[in-house]
């Protein structure tokens, strides 16, 4: 599943921005990537700018649910930050 990483405000925008995870990787997993790659302990992540999923999620069920929103074409979009992006 490719994933594209957008980061948001001042925290580094990870390089490359599209990284390839296995199906059922969870969202946490995918969080944790984030937190090494930047060298932060905590992150904000969202997906598509619109909701924080369930640590618990596999990344192939997180992308399903960005399908039905018409992106199925493009990589899962993660966006990420170091404060509250979105209330």
């Amino acid at each position: 599943m490719h994933v594209r990483f957008k980061a948001i405000g001042s925290v580094r925008q990870l390089d490359p921005p599209i990284v390839d995870f296995p199906d059922d990787t969870r969202f946490a997993a995918v969080v944790a990537y984030i937190c090494r790659a930047v060298d932060v302990p905590t992150l904000w992540c969202y997906i598509a700018n619109a909701f924080v999923p369930s640590p618990e999620t596999s990344v192939a069920e997180l992308a399903a649910v960005a399908a039905i929103a018409g992106t199925a074409s493009d990589p899962l979009l993660v966006t990420y930050s170091l404060i509250e992006a979105f209330g």
